[in-house]
């Protein structure tokens, strides 16, 4: 599995032969890659999540498959799971609904947060996702959970690999807070990579949780 970050809650997974795109972004400062793609996710109907138009089916075929809400799906072998949560931290009187997504692929269990601002996980959310392998989950505040709230949930859910997404980077249009105080609380400070590798028996074997870092791909 190989995984790539193309900047806010932008997300490529590519599991077997098959590719996921989960919130695909315009108007934001930065630049839409020319995705193709079997399977793609929104989180929730933002124009910085939600540019589905911009992609395109794997060639040969005419359609990929699209999920945006709660429920279980399968899609191309990868089973996908839609839960509720809050843009806020106020029940969504502020900013509505948004919609976490936990894939399991190639034995390997991924969660992605999407845009929440709810300060920490309901019980229900918690059990929800549970043996997490790899969380992806915004960090810079303003419209989401910031680098303390995300400390917390990422302390409840207790995955083996987390990525941070959704912070303040070059290029980016939208004032966020960095990731330097999320990296603090984890007491990390990893080198940026291009794409995370992920295999699912290294993975078995890892016992300290790992703070991923991974530069906006182009």
């Amino acid at each position: 599995m190989v995984i790539k970050w193309f900047g806010q809650a932008c997300v490529q997974i590519k599991t077997g032969n098959k590719i996921v795109i989960i919130d695909p972004f315009k108007n934001i400062g930065l630049k839409m890659p020319n995705f193709r793609a079997d399977i793609v996710l929104v989180t929730h109907n933002h124009f910085d999540h939600n540019n589905v138009s911009a992609i395109k089916p794997r060639e040969g075929k005419k359609e990929f498959a699209f999920f945006e809400g709660a429920g279980e799906f399968e899609a191309e072998g990868v089973i996908i799971r839609g839960i509720p949560a809050w843009h806020d931290n106020e029940m969504g009187r502020k900013r509505g609904k948004v919609y976490m997504y936990l894939l399991q692929s190639e034995g390997i269990n991924i969660a992605h947060l999407g845009d929440i601002g709810q300060k920490k996980l309901y019980e229900e959310q918690v059990e929800a996702l549970n043996n997490v392998d790899i969380l992806f989950i915004p960090v810079g505040g303003v419209y989401t959970v910031g680098a303390e709230e995300a400390f917390e949930i990422a302390n409840q859910i207790d995955p083996k690999i987390i990525v941070p997404i959704h912070y303040k980077i070059k290029g980016l249009n939208i004032d966020l807070e960095p990731v330097d105080k999320f990296l603090e609380l984890e007491g990390k400070h990893p080198q940026p990579l291009k794409e995370l590798k992920v295999e699912k028996e290294k993975l078995a074997r890892q016992e300290e949780r790992e703070v991923v870092l991974l530069e906006p791909a182009k």
